[in-house]
């Protein structure tokens, strides 16, 4: 499919994630869906940063 990102970006809204061994833009890698890392926020949103300014 040549023009995946261009599609993909039609739907992102409605995407959580990209699993892929493809180089696609903000994929993440099979086998770590269920394991995220620091700078990996759920739905894009930081949540220490989110946290802070309910002060």
């Amino acid at each position: 499919y040549e023009d995946i990102e261009k599609s993909l970006s039609k739907i992102s809204g409605k995407i959580q994630c990209i699993v892929s061994n493809e180089n696609i833009e903000n994929f993440i890698e099979f086998g770590k869906t269920q394991s995220p890392e620091l700078t990996d926020y759920a739905d894009g949103v930081d949540t220490f940063d989110f946290l802070l300014k309910l002060n």
